[in-house]
Parts: structure tokens; C-alpha cells; sequence
């Protein structure tokens, strides 16, 4: 439930500059506040209250005697937060009546912030009728805290009409917190899929992210990764998956890979996050990482090669790696070097051209034909094909576009006939109806699950049997003993 939001911090009038105040501005202070500069008697006991400043004596006592002069000389801020000590208990046991007559002080002098904290106490006094008032004064006069308060009123006493009202009042003032409610109470009525930058619900959502309303970008980025929301404005999406990327949202580093691999087609952008959702065991990312790895060229390398890091906060040197190793290809080139993955080693980066070209390409692993768009569910590798879901070709979250894929890797023979050995399933992979990436999904089978390998053909596939049900794999995905 929604709580009342009203303006109680001690250091409602300090700028951040104030936080970091120098002793020589201390000393200015002091002797501004003793020739009654009420701006800075104000500012030197919200200092003296938040212990940001050393002087001797009781900083409390000193603090509040400061405001309390400041506020006995007509200073509406002064007055204002007189009425945040008395409604805090600063000056002794907490006391609504005096910190109302306080807050009336300043409300009359023209500080509207004052006007939500006395409807706030008249709430509490359950003086619904003058709180409803206040609220609404508050907000005629610029404050959306009140109309947003007023809403929260209303809704708690069943008033939905007045309650919308008051909503859409508070976000057109610019409160984001009311409008992300509203365009989340949109969203419930918005039936035509999918959304787009014009839908009403996504203008609301991106209006509160833009003011700063972490929720409202947490929720752009969900629609746009499910595909519910497709949007053309590419620099807004990226802005907003960058932020929450920075401030730790491990699901927002997991778009950000599929937005640089489908948008950017930037492999070496992505990776380096995809290993961190990875890491932090985000739903998806493993299967979306082992998906791109099966679709690209497997090389076992012949000599020794350097592969450069692509970490641009760190310069670190190029790593070596022996012989023997066996890389998956990706065909990003940046000056005569293309970007590898060495998934055994956690090893990716720039590799140059020329040496690679004279590796071995693995004949037991060829790639996949790349997947029509896929949806990746969180917990089933479930990939659809075009005609079971319906996607648009403009959506950057799908993997890839419209790709024809030749008739031949339809249903491959098996050519090497294997009896009934038991192989291990080395990571989380389809299990599907035919050799063929756009064949019926049956299941999903995870690292561990042993099946029957009956056979495997030249195009990377494997028919194995598990749990008495027959069915196809990439042959990578299994170990066994030949």
C-alpha cells in the first residue's frame, strides 16, 4: 500500500554544497546569524542538527534555538521546519498542535510545502474533510505532492472517481511517483498488443523515467525485453538499460547483451555483460548464450594465439591461448580481427583474421543454421518458431531476423550409427522433434541428464533417446566415450 509522503527531513533548505561546508564558511555563518540573518541562523542550526558541523555545546539545543529565532523573525522555511522538530519530537515529546500552528505560520508566509504536512496531521486527526482541502490547496499551488497524497485518500476510502482525478492531477504536475501509478493503471486497461512509444501507458511510463522513477524504468525495460512493447526510439531504450545496468540490475545487464547483438549486432559488447548475467545466475542467460554459440563456426586452433580483451575500463594485455583450443567464430571484425569465444576458458575477445584462417574448422561440430526469432522463457528453453508466435520484424529483442534456412537441414539421416551409448547432457539444451532448429520443441534437458545417443548426422545433430522418449540435440551439447 501506498504511504503518505510529507516533507520531514532536517535538511529540507541545505544544498548539497552546504554538506561539504568549509570551517572559514562556518565561521561567516556564525557571524552572519548573529547580526540576524535569518538564512543563515536557519542553515547554520540544520547543520548543527544533522551533525555537520563541530562547535562545542549541545548541537541539538544550539540547532533548534537558531531555527526558532530565525522562525520567530518571519522566515517561512525557518517556520516550516519548526513544525518538522515539534512533528519529529526534536523539541521534546512530539506535538501535532504546535507543529500544525508552525506550519500555518509558513503556509501563510507562501511556503506551499507546508500545506501537505498540515493536511497530513488533520488525516491523522481523521478531519478528512479540511485534509481533502489542504491536499488540494497544496497542489493548486504547484505542490503534486498533494494531489498525490489526495489520491492515496481517496483510494483508501473507495472514492474512485476522485481518486483517478487527483491521480491524473498529480502527474501532469510532474510528480513521477503518480505517474508511474498511472500509466501502470493504463497498462491493466490497454488491450492492443504490442505497445508502442505512441501507446498511452508507455508515454506515461517514459515521462516518470525521465524524471528519475527507477520502477517505471525497470518496467520499460520488462515489456520491451517480453516483447510487449516495441519501440523505435532506440537512443531512450539504450539510455534507460544503461542506467539500471550501472546501478546493479543484473536483468537490465541481460537486455543490454541482446540489445547490442540484436540492434548493434556488437558481440564484444554484449559479452562482457552476458557474463555477468550469467554469473549472477540471471534466468535466460545461460540458454541465450549457449543458443548464439550454437548458431556460429567451431575452430580448433593450430597454434598458439593471443586473444586482445575488449575491457575499456581496464588495458589489459592480450591472453595466450595454447594450441588445441577450439573457439566459436563470430563475424565481428574490428581492424583485422575477429571476435572468438573460448567458452571452456571464459575466454573472448579479438583474435586476428590471419591466424584464425588457418585453423581447423571441427568436423564433428558444424553450426546450427541460425534460429528464426525465438522467445527464451525464464524457465524453459522454449524456442518458438515464426508461425507458432507472432513477432515483428522491427523488434530488436529477437535474436535474429527472417533467416531462410535450406530445405537440406530440414531432417538429416543418421550416418554414423551409434548402439545405445549413454551420454551425458553437458548444458541446457532443446530436445526436439527433428534435426532441425524450427522442429517442434518436446522438452528441455539440463546439465546431467543422461540419454541413449543413437546416432549423429553431419550437421551438428544427435538422436538420443531420454525417458523413453526419442528426440534430437546439437552433439555438442553431450559428452560420451566414443
Amino acid at each position: 500500500m501506498l504511504k503518505k509522503l510529507i516533507y520531514t527531513s532536517l535538511l529540507a533548505a541545505i544544498s548539497f554544497s552546504a554538506l561539504s561546508i568549509e570551517q572559514n564558511e562556518i565561521i561567516d555563518l556564525q557571524q552572519k546569524a548573529n547580526v540576524g540573518d535569518t538564512s543563515a541562523q536557519l542553515l547554520l542550526g540544520q547543520l548543527m542538527l544533522t551533525k555537520q558541523v563541530n562547535v562545542a555545546g549541545d548541537l541539538t539545543e544550539k540547532g533548534s534555538e537558531l531555527i526558532l529565532r530565525a522562525a520567530r523573525s518571519g522566515n517561512p522555511k525557518a517556520q516550516f521546519m519548526v513544525g518538522v522538530l515539534y512533528e519529529k519530537g526534536v523539541l521534546g515529546q512530539v506535538d501535532l498542535e504546535k507543529a500544525y500552528i508552525a506550519y500555518q505560520d509558513a503556509a501563510n508566509n507562501g511556503y506551499v510545502k507546508s500545506l501537505v504536512n498540515m493536511a497530513y496531521i488533520k488525516e491523522q486527526q481523521n478531519d478528512l474533510i479540511e485534509a481533502r482541502n489542504l491536499y488540494s490547496q497544496a497542489g493548486e499551488k504547484g505542490d503534486a505532492l498533494g494531489y498525490l497524497n489526495l489520491y492515496i485518500l481517496e483510494k483508501r476510502e473507495g472514492k474512485t472517481k476522485q481518486a483517478e482525478k487527483a491521480l491524473i492531477a498529480a502527474a501532469q504536475a510532474g510528480n513521477d511517483t503518480a505517474q508511474y501509478i498511472y500509466a501502470s493503471e493504463l497498462l491493466k486497461l490497454d488491450t492492443e498488443q504490442p505497445l508502442n512509444d505512441a501507446s498511452p501507458a508507455i508515454l506515461w511510463l517514459k515521462v516518470a523515467a525521465k524524471h528519475g522513477n527507477s520502477d517505471a524504468m525497470t518496467d520499460l525495460v520488462s515489456l520491451y525485453d517480453r516483447g510487449t512493447f516495441i519501440s523505435a526510439d532506440h537512443p531512450f531504450i539504450e539510455s534507460i538499460l544503461n542506467k539500471l545496468h550501472l546501478e546493479g540490475d543484473n536483468n537490465a545487464s541481460f537486455t543490454l547483451a541482446k540489445y547490442y547483438i540484436n540492434y548493434y549486432k556488437s558481440y564484444s559488447k554484449a559479452w562482457p555483460l552476458l557474463t555477468q548475467a550469467i554469473s549472477n545466475d540471471v534466468d535466460g542467460a545461460l540458454p541465450y548464450k549457449n543458443l548464439i554459440l550454437d548458431s556460429k563456426k567451431v575452430i580448433t586452433t593450430e597454434k598458439d594465439i593471443y586473444v586482445a580483451s575488449i575491457a575499456q575500463e581496464n588495458d589489459l594485455p592480450p591472453v595466450l591461448v595454447k594450441s588445441g583450443a577450439r573457439f566459436n567464430v563470430v563475424d565481428e571484425l574490428q581492424n583485422g580481427s575477429v571476435f572468438v569465444v573460448e567458452d571452456e576458458l571464459s575466454v573472448y575477445g579479438f583474435a586476428e583474421q590471419s591466424l584464425l584462417n588457418a585453423a581447423r574448422v571441427n568436423e564433428d561440430i558444424r553450426p546450427m543454421a541460425i534460429p528464426a526469432p525465438v522467445a527464451i522463457e525464464t524457465d524453459l528453453i522454449d524456442i518458438k518458431s515464426q508461425s507458432e508466435t507472432e513477432t515483428s520484424e522491427n523488434d530488436p529483442l529477437e535474436l535474429q531476423s527472417n533467416i531462410e534456412i535450406d530445405e537440406e537441414v530440414k531432417a538429416q539421416p543418421m550416418d554414423r550409427n551409434i548402439q545405445k551409448v549413454i551420454a551425458v547432457i553437458n548444458r541446457p539444451v532443446n530436445f526436439r522433434e527433428n534435426a532441425h532448429p524450427q522442429s517442434n520443441v518436446i522438452g528441455s534437458l539440463d546439465a546431467g541428464d543422461e540419454v541413449a545417443l543413437i546416432g549423429l548426422d553431419d550437421w551438428g545433430w544427435a538422436q538420443v533417446v531420454h525417458d523413453g522418449t526419442a528426440g534430437f540435440v546439437m552433439s555438442r551439447a553431450l559428452d560420451y566415450d566414443d
